[in-house]
């Protein structure tokens, strides 16, 4: 049972193992409304950068290539109404990534509705992008 990263009531958690099953198969792009373009305040090389995903949700989990696509490891933080936050520390690159969002229906994969960067993994599959580098995170 994953409880949610705030103290918003949960409506049925579910076991984020099966999400991780269809990570592969399917990467849903549902809409929901646009957060904050990601930004970058820089520390040294490494830049932290923040997510914003606004949307009606139980829970939200950033997977990418920065964490191995464990979302159990980046929980965006519950902010109020529909507004959810992620900090993370990058270092400059370009970086893939997914949203997984639990609402009451279920577990989406969903690319980043504020973030237009979109990148393939090789197979198809939709991926957002940040890029990490020159003194800003670009979503341009």
């Amino acid at each position: 049972m994953i409880a949610p990263t705030s103290s918003r009531p949960a409506a049925g958690s579910r076991n984020i193992a099966g999400v991780l099953l269809v990570l592969f198969a399917l990467a849903g792009s549902a809409c929901a409304p646009e957060g904050h373009e990601p930004i970058a305040t820089w520390n040294g090389s490494d830049a932290t950068v923040t997510l914003e995903y606004r949307g009606d949700a139980i829970a939200v989990f950033a997977a990418g290539d920065w964490n191995g696509w464990d979302p159990l490891r980046h929980p965006y933080q519950w902010r109020g109404g529909e507004r959810w936050v992620l900090e993370l520390t990058l270092p400059p690159g370009e970086h893939h990534y997914l949203l997984a969002v639990e609402t009451d229906e279920a577990w989406e994969w969903r690319t980043d509705p504020a973030n237009p960067l979109r990148a393939e993994d090789g197979s198809g599959r939709e991926l957002s992008l940040l890029r990490v580098g020159n003194g800003v995170a670009a979503a341009e």
